[in-house]
């Protein structure tokens, strides 16, 4: 992309230097026409000229403006990208400081996730804080489960996995086949993203933020 901004501003440069020799070569037109010896030739021909000139004018603004365009775009392209090399940095930090985390028992589960295992009708409000106090509760079979970290805030699913270090996991993460794209933007980090039942998503920051607060 960036590349292509460059071409567009050694084009711009390169339409200005033609629209320059135009102009020199309308200006060494008109004074020959000092020698002619006709003057009604002499006013169709400057006529001519002083169109041409005007119409050569026109297009030296247009490019001007069309440059300046390709340069404000460059500089909005360069400061996106910015933006987000700085917010992939944080994410990568805080998905490694959640994977050595094990006291919160938060996860990346790589493998294919089970069908939704609901709480049971006598697990009453309140629902489990997370994944641990979901074990706790007596379920140990991996799976999705509804836990709400807050009471100050909406249940959400997780996928809870029971079977490393002896359970009580909550996955953040998991990656099976690749038919998710994780190449998203910070909004959709931050509320979560994909197919948790196809085992390809990503939990959300938000949610993080409640799990490592509860």
């Amino acid at each position: 992309g960036l590349q292509q901004l460059e071409w567009g501003g050694e084009a711009g440069g390169r339409l200005e230097g033609a629209v320059e020799t135009l102009r020199q070569d309308l200006n060494s037109l008109r004074q020959s026409l000092e020698y002619r010896q006709s003057d009604q030739n002499q006013r169709e021909e400057k006529d001519l000229l002083e169109g041409l000139d005007s119409r050569v004018g026109q297009i030296s603004v247009r490019l001007r403006r069309m440059y300046s365009q390709v340069q404000d775009l460059g500089r909005t392209v360069n400061s996106n990208m910015q933006a987000v090399a700085y917010n992939t940095s944080i994410l990568a930090a805080l998905m490694e400081g959640q994977t050595a985390n094990h006291s919160e028992r938060v996860v990346s589960c790589p493998k294919p996730l089970p069908t939704l295992l609901p709480p049971p009708d006598n697990s009453t409000p309140p629902l489990p804080l997370d994944c641990w106090d979901t074990l706790r509760q007596g379920y140990n079979r991996s799976g999705i489960y509804q836990i709400q970290p807050s009471r100050y805030h909406q249940p959400f699913l997780a996928h809870c996995n029971m079977d490393t270090m002896g359970g009580g996991w909550t996955v953040f993460q998991s990656r099976v086949d690749g038919s998710t794209h994780f190449t998203r933007s910070w909004a959709e980090f931050e509320v979560g993203f994909g197919n948790m039942a196809a085992g390809e998503f990503w939990l959300g920051l938000g949610k993080l933020h409640l799990l490592t607060n509860a």
